[in-house]
């Protein structure tokens, strides 16, 4: 288990439970991973950031009746917004589609389309897939919705692409996990195969009611300067991750500090206020033991963390 980075083992009447700080890291970790597997003998339920099935409604990412996007974004903004997902709608989307697309992005909140953002970034194996699904259109349009049929070399060709695209297609609907490949989703798939019960700590009407108290300075803040580190392939950063894999308490800890009153009001009120909101829910469980906490190490080593709430109860907290 010492392989974790960040491990802690809560300890009160000889309950013995976990805190396990996780990170959304777009690769996968085997070392990490095997430790996992180690932990999952130790523990009976783990308690993740987002229930597998979670799913926010359209109430709860669509702007007041009346109101659009372009009631707080200047036109040089829905521009530059516009340019970013078009470049990477076409990928998979049919113009018709994208129109679509920006007509329903224009009534959707600007946290919704920051989330569709990171969507972006972490999804290539869905982009992918769905790529392939409209090269595949396009080949059946031009094979059977033509006139003229193709040459003989050219219905060898569109046969060989189609064959490949199938392949794509076929691998990636036949995956038992599609989720997000990311470092903490691999540690939910490696308990969860365990046969450890896993335990979402987000729900819809709460999720979005904390996103919807961001003013929309900062929301409209937070939405370019992640378009902005997508675009300039900033948005994975790797000394973040490099301090993550060492277990680097200091790096971890520098890397939460709010730069400036926008991220002092992210930090507020999503990281301290979903901490806040996740803690009772956890607690009958950890007076039991054999409990597993594994949501972002933010969640954990701040003031407001759930380490500092623990100790405030009379918890032992240590590090492994």
């Amino acid at each position: 288990m010492t392989k974790l980075p960040f491990l802690w083992q809560v300890k009160k009447n000889e309950a013995v439970s976990y805190l396990l700080g996780t990170a959304h890291l777009k690769e996968k970790d085997e070392s990490i991973e095997e430790s996992t597997k180690d932990l999952a003998s130790k523990v009976r339920v783990m308690y993740v950031e987002t229930p597998e099935d979670f799913q926010l409604q359209e109430r709860h990412i669509t702007l007041p009746e009346g109101q659009r996007i372009d009631d707080f974004l200047t036109q040089d903004e829905i521009d530059n917004m516009h340019s970013f997902f078009q470049e990477h709608y076409q990928r998979f989307l049919f113009p018709e589609e994208i129109k679509e697309k920006f007509d329903e992005m224009h009534r959707k909140k600007l946290w919704y389309i920051t989330s569709e953002i990171s969507s972006i970034a972490y999804s290539d194996e869905e982009i992918e897939y769905l790529a392939a699904c409209k090269r595949l259109k396009e080949l059946k349009q031009r094979f059977f919705g033509s006139i003229i049929l193709p040459q003989r070399e050219e219905i060898l060709n569109i046969r060989s692409e189609a064959i490949d695209l199938v392949k794509i297609i076929q691998n990636y609907e036949t995956k038992t996990d599609k989720s997000i490949p990311t470092l903490d989703n691999s540690l939910r798939f490696a308990m969860k195969s365990s046969g450890i019960k896993i335990i979402g700590l987000d729900e819809p009407d709460e999720y979005s009611k904390i996103y919807d108290s961001l003013s929309i300075e900062a929301q409209k803040q937070i939405l370019f300067k992640e378009i902005e580190e997508v675009k300039s392939g900033k948005f994975f950063n790797n000394d973040q991750i490099r301090s993550y894999k060492k277990g680097d308490l200091e790096a971890q800890l520098k890397s939460f500090e709010a730069k400036n009153p926008v991220d002092q009001e992210f930090v507020d009120n999503v990281c301290h206020g979903r901490t806040a909101l996740w803690y009772p829910k956890t607690q009958e469980d950890i007076k039991i033991g054999r409990t597993l906490i594994a949501v972002g190490t933010s969640h954990f080593l701040t003031e407001h963390g759930y380490i500092a709430m623990l100790e405030k109860n009379g918890y032992e907290v240590k590090k492994l």
